[in-house]
């Protein structure tokens, strides 16, 4: 079975995560998560998300195979970023 994944491209701004991840037939949803105690009022820039694909049934099967780097499929356009004060 495979499915997608996604991770924010290092240098990663400190305290910006991804969540949950949803797709469907019409496209995907990607939640972005901040750390309030990381993610302070003004940092700004942009996010590169890189896609991957992965393989879970066979990395279930064999450890060494999930601890393989996994293949890039893509990145998504740069996402512009700004922490805003409660």
């Amino acid at each position: 079975m495979l499915f997608r994944s996604s991770s924010i491209s290092a240098p990663s701004p400190e305290g910006i995560t991804i969540g949950r991840v949803s797709s469907s037939d019409e496209g995907a949803e990607i939640e972005l998560r901040s750390d309030a105690a990381k993610a302070k009022p003004g940092l700004k820039g942009n996010l590169i998300v890189n896609i991957f694909q992965s393989q879970l049934a066979a990395a279930k099967q064999n450890k060494k195979q999930a601890n393989q780097r996994r293949p890039v499929v893509g990145a998504l356009p740069a996402i512009p970023f700004e922490i805003v004060p409660p």
